[in-house]
């Protein structure tokens, strides 16, 4: 036949057919092969009753398909063993070093993972569990919790303060009269950037341990107004860098060491209302910027050293000097008692 206008297009009642396949719709082609599946996605840890608690193995951490939950609890378990004093204690359920891995593997909102977080980050975080489960914050005991164990970064933690905001390292804990109680865990003077450690006003038992000597920075140790017993540690005098010795209304024993001479940046000391003894030592008189020296309600005898009254900056020095049966000798005391 013959077309006026040359051959005529095909008409189709419901548009251009779409083209045919002898193995259906062809895969879509991609430059760098297969894409990777979203690293979006949530998931939750399931704890067995074991210390070191184990997780489904599909769960994974945002920033890593390779840490599965199960891979990221046996990280975590064995970063603890590291950090505890006593690997024992992670054995007993009951622990507060138990108690802080149990939370931090499968309950933490936060879910740190060792694929975006530095592992310093993780054990401060941790030690911060293990020292609110050991002063009874987790029976319900701290009047307020101060946002301790919140899916926040611990450095937004009310009482914890870091170096550089909410990316660096503890550097004070000050947390008074909030019904603190028993002893100050070990791991705790595993912190070692602390220039302040103010928990005055509290139940805190136990004894100053030689773990101080740890906190190298340590400026501020404020302990007034609780229970602690025992001694002043030798470890204490060589901490250079203390600036403020609080502890008073405590019960410690014991005498004040001629080493005290070595914490030539001291400007503080209160340590009266405690049951210590002896001599106070002339190596007091060396101190310079020594403006507080509070001595008063203790079993000191002799009199305050001469030099210590010659001191440039001294505004406060209590003892008990108070007629007619004075403890002490001062000539210079602002107040006897």
């Amino acid at each position: 036949p013959t077309y006026p206008n040359g051959r005529p297009s095909p008409t189709y009642p419901n548009g251009r057919p779409s083209p045919t396949y002898p193995n259906g719709r062809p895969s879509p082609t991609y430059p760098n092969g297969r894409p990777s599946p979203s690293n979006s996605r949530t998931w939750e840890p399931t704890l067995s009753p074991t210390p070191v608690p184990t997780v489904a193995p599909t769960a994974v951490c945002p920033g890593s398909l390779e840490e599965t939950a199960e891979v990221r609890a046996t990280k975590m378990a064995d970063l603890f063993a590291g950090v505890v004093v006593d690997p024992d204690s992670l054995e007993d359920p009951s622990s507060p070093q138990s108690r802080a891995a149990k939370w931090l593997v499968g309950s933490d909102g936060a879910r740190l993972c060792f694929s975006n977080t530095l592992q310093d980050i993780i054990v401060q975080r941790y030690i911060l569990a293990v020292f609110y489960y050991a002063t009874g914050g987790g029976d319900s005991a701290w009047k307020e919790q101060k946002g301790f164990l919140e899916p926040t970064n611990e450095c937004l933690w009310d009482g914890v303060e870091c170096d550089e905001g909410e990316s660096g390292f503890v550097q004070k804990l000050n947390i008074d009269n909030n019904n603190l109680s028993g002893a100050l865990p070990s791991e705790l003077y595993l912190l070692s950037n602390l220039t302040n450690l103010e928990l005055d006003s509290n139940e805190l038992t136990g004894s100053i341990p030689s773990d101080i000597s740890k906190l190298t920075l340590l400026e501020t140790y404020d302990m007034d107004k609780n229970n602690l017993i025992g001694t002043l540690p030798s470890v204490l005098y060589s901490m250079t860098s203390l600036k403020v010795l609080d502890l008073n209304d405590n019960e410690l024993s014991g005498k004040i060491s001629e080493e005290i001479g070595e914490l030539s940046q001291l400007r503080f000391i209160q340590i009266h209302q405690n049951k210590m003894s002896g001599k106070v030592p002339k190596a007091l008189g060396t101190l310079e910027l020594l403006e507080t020296l509070s001595l008063h309600y203790n079993d000191f005898s002799g009199e305050i050293p001469e030099s210590v009254c010659q001191l440039p900056n001294i505004f406060r020095l209590t003892s008990d000097c108070s007629k007619p049966d004075p403890k002490m000798s001062c000539s210079c005391c602002t107040v006897c008692f």
